[in-house]
């Protein structure tokens, strides 16, 4: 790759929802190609949320959500209903995990939702708290402004759902 190509994906990547990317965090760079339909919101300028429908081979379609903290992935719920639901976070650990899934105990699409947006208004400094990146742990989360984008999360996500439940029903 030339040096013009590099430099011009060095800014595009400085361009992204974070303004700035501290650390080596680059999730937010990468492409998903079955994340449709993504909708990016800016929280603050270290922090943005995606949310998004997916296909999972050999498990299902569903809304899904991701919460970027200064680049890095910390949160990615995927509500694909009754015994599929789950989420991923990333923790501090000596070894790499065998298992990176967290599952739901709520059984319906809707359920998850809501578990999810409990999650993001309640539980999120705790898992900030424990992540890898040490400026991702010292990071104080403005859940005042996620509090506030729950109204329109919801129906997001409700939306989403119904969409891929149409898609897979025709």
């Amino acid at each position: 790759m030339g040096l013009l190509k590099k430099f011009r994906k060095a800014v595009k990547r400085r361009r992204s929802c974070m303004g700035l990317l501290r650390g080596p965090g680059r999730d937010l760079d990468r492409t998903f190609p079955d994340r449709r339909d993504l909708k990016r919101y800016s929280i603050s300028p270290e922090v943005c949320i995606d949310v998004y429908w997916k296909h999972v081979n050999q498990v299902g379609d569903g809304t899904a959500l991701s919460l970027y903290v200064l680049g890095h992935e910390v949160l990615k719920f995927d509500c694909l209903g009754p015994d599929d639901g789950h989420f991923h976070a990333e923790f501090m650990s000596p070894d790499k995990p065998r298992e990176s899934r967290l599952f739901f105990a709520e059984k319906s699409h809707a359920a998850q939702i809501d578990r999810t947006l409990f999650e993001l208004l309640h539980n999120v400094p705790y898992y900030l708290q424990r992540h890898p990146n040490r400026d991702v742990r010292a990071l104080v989360f403005p859940v005042e402004k996620v509090s506030g984008l729950e109204a329109e999360l919801r129906p997001l996500m409700l939306e989403y759902q119904e969409r891929v439940e149409r898609s897979c029903s025709s």
